[in-house]
């Protein structure tokens, strides 16, 4: 018959918090991204279609220009 040892039920017990860990920091991660984002296009917007050229994008483009993914565009 199988025996357990003391160590057993904390590494169960420590994977889990581990996974749980895991899933708030990359929750935390993702809020954080998300209000960066939001921050970067209220500033892009409030810009003047001159300072808009100057950096090389169009007003139509802000939203595009900062939620877009690696590998995703032109930009």
């Amino acid at each position: 018959m199988p025996t357990w040892t003391d160590t057993a039920p904390a590494t169960h017990s420590q994977s889990g918090l581990h996974k749980l860990g895991t899933v708030v920091v990359n929750a935390w991660n993702g809020y954080w991204e998300y209000r960066a984002n939001r921050a970067a296009v209220a500033m892009l917007q409030s810009m003047d279609a001159q300072m808009l050229h100057d950096i090389g994008i169009n007003r139509s483009e802000i939203e595009s220009v900062v939620y877009r993914r690696p590998g995703d565009g032109r930009r």
